[in-house]
Order: C-alpha cells, then sequence, then structure tokens
C-alpha cells in the first residue's frame, strides 16, 4: 500500500496507537485482576469469619487429635467445616506465595508459627481423611489414572507452607 498524503501517516500512527493501546489495558486488567484476587485471599485470611474458624479448630484441637488414634473418627459437622474453611484458606494463601521467594519469606516471618500451629492441629485430619475424600473426587473425574497421577494431580499448598515454614524455623534453631 502505498502512502500518497502526509495525513496517510496520522491515520497508520493512529491504529498502531489503538493497538499498543489495547495491549496495554488488557496488561493493566490482568495485573489488577491478579492484585485483586491477591488482596482478597489476604484480607480473607483475617477476616472474622477465619479468626471465628481458627478459634474453633483450636478449641477443638482434641477432636482432631482422635483421628492420630482412630482415623475412621467422625468429626462433628461444625467442627469440620472449620476445619474445611481454615486448611482452604491457607491452601490459597500457600498458592499465592508459592510463586515467589521473596513473598514466602516474609509471609513466613510473619504467620510461620500459625501455620505450624494449624498443620499441628489438623494435619492429621488433612493427609487422613479430607486427602481421601478429595483423591476420590479425582478418581471420579479420571477413572483411568494411576495412583502415581492422581497423587500428581492432587495438590496442598497448606502443607506445602508447613514444610517451608518448618524449614525455616529449623534455619532460625540453627543459628
Amino acid at each position: 500500500m502505498k502512502i500518497s498524503s502526509p495525513s496517510d501517516y496520522v491515520s497508520y500512527l493512529a491504529v498502531g496507537f489503538s493497538a499498543v493501546s489495547l495491549l496495554l489495558s488488557y496488561r493493566y486488567y490482568a495485573g489488577n485482576t491478579r492484585l485483586s484476587t491477591f488482596a482478597e485471599v489476604f484480607v480473607n485470611l483475617y477476616s472474622d469469619e477465619t479468626r471465628r474458624n481458627r478459634y474453633t479448630v483450636r478449641s477443638q484441637k482434641n477432636e482432631f487429635s482422635r483421628l492420630k488414634q482412630d482415623p475412621k473418627h467422625l468429626l462433628p459437622s461444625d467442627v469440620e467445616d472449620a476445619g474445611r474453611y481454615v486448611s482452604s484458606t491457607y491452601d490459597r494463601v500457600g498458592f499465592f506465595v508459592s510463586h515467589n521467594k521473596r513473598l514466602t519469606d516474609e509471609y513466613l516471618k510473619w504467620q510461620g508459627d500459625v501455620i505450624l500451629e494449624m498443620w499441628e492441629i489438623l494435619g492429621p485430619w488433612i493427609e487422613g481423611p479430607w486427602r481421601d475424600e478429595n483423591l476420590d473426587a479425582v478418581r471420579v473425574r479420571r477413572p483411568n489414572a494411576t495412583p502415581l497421577e492422581v497423587s500428581r494431580i492432587y495438590s496442598n499448598y497448606f502443607e506445602w507452607l508447613k514444610d517451608r515454614a518448618k524449614e525455616r524455623e529449623d534455619k532460625l534453631l540453627k543459628q
């Protein structure tokens, strides 16, 4: 295509600016959406509902510890709901911070002791009945998957957070 006059440059320049503007607005929107979701997860971590559920988990510690002796022990529904809420909250936080080592380190300085405390209480339940329930859900979706494939599909970022908090604590104790 031949440009016949200087005014043709203006239309090409306008098309170029439009494309750049569209690209920048998309990147801005996508970045803000991620930031918004990230902020929502952290605000949820310190909401009244999360505090109430953490309190329930702490006050019902004996119910969760009974799972160590009897893996088939059924938790009262309100206690199980509180455990699910707290576990899911830390799972979401773990997912977000796992992508950034510096953010993980800062978060663990701030909340590592709470993560270890909650895992100490909830761990037997998460590693037992709740994990089995999640693995069963994967098996329903993927009936031909091998046990190894099923375990790869299921991820637990709360457990990942616990492992990082434990590593940090061990490192601090060696100093």
